[in-house]
């Protein structure tokens, strides 16, 4: 987790986007993601269903894991070189609303 935040920080000053606001937005926000490989194989050879209570529990878990971690890392990195320019402005109620129009902001802070 550490070696694949620290990289997507690397990458995202040294990337190239197809547009002005994408390359601004992607450098104040240090929108960085992870993702799974494999996790339907992991669910399967477990026995589980995909869209089995024991699968999304499965997933839950690791997902848990991989977000401590990267929240972890990613506060590593804040110390050493600083937050990132729009650290304050996205933990703010909006920035709350603008992850997903279908989520409001008493649901997001609860």
């Amino acid at each position: 987790m550490r070696v694949f935040i620290t990289a997507q920080e690397i990458i995202v000053d040294n990337a190239s986007y197809p547009i002005k606001e994408i390359a601004e937005n992607s450098h104040i926000f240090r929108t960085l993601g992870l993702g799974y490989a494999n996790l339907g194989s992991l669910i399967m050879s477990y026995g589980y269903g995909y869209d089995s209570v024991e699968g999304r529990a499965l997933c839950g878990a690791i997902t848990a894991i991989m977000t401590g971690e990267a929240y972890e890392q990613s506060a590593r990195l804040a110390r050493a070189i600083g937050p990132f320019p729009g650290y304050r402005d996205a933990h703010a109620p909006a920035a709350c609303r603008n992850r997903s129009r279908k989520t409001t902001s008493h649901r997001c802070w609860k």
